[in-house]
């Protein structure tokens, strides 16, 4: 299987996830980028402008790891002290349909 794909694929299928469950608690998307590297990391931001607070995703292709953060943020500044909610290591000897399942409930588990 190619790693790359589904890396990306199973990025995809988090975004979107928590999309979803983001907008229920008044997120929106602000912000979404795949760097320039040789290791594919991105990045999507979600802002709730009403307690501001930001929550941000990230795959770090350097290091292998799925990772949500959050950060305070105020209407004259970006946010800038961001915080791990959770840290999920990729293992590349894992990847089947059944590690990708386990990826996204742990990811979501962790935005209540």
């Amino acid at each position: 299987m190619d790693i790359s794909k589904y890396i990306n694929e199973t990025f995809l299928l988090i975004e979107s996830k928590l999309l979803e469950k983001l907008k229920e608690q008044n997120f929106s998307l602000s912000d979404s980028k795949i760097t320039e590297d040789d290791f594919d990391s991105r990045y999507s931001i979600w802002k709730n402008y009403a307690e501001l607070i930001a929550i941000r995703f990230v795959w770090d292709g350097k290091e292998s790891w799925f990772l949500i953060e959050e950060s305070p943020f105020t209407l004259n500044n970006e946010p800038n002290s961001w915080a791990d909610i959770i840290l999920v290591p990729f293992k590349r000897t894992n990847v089947d349909e059944g590690y990708q399942e386990q990826l996204i409930e742990d990811i979501l588990s962790a935005i209540e």
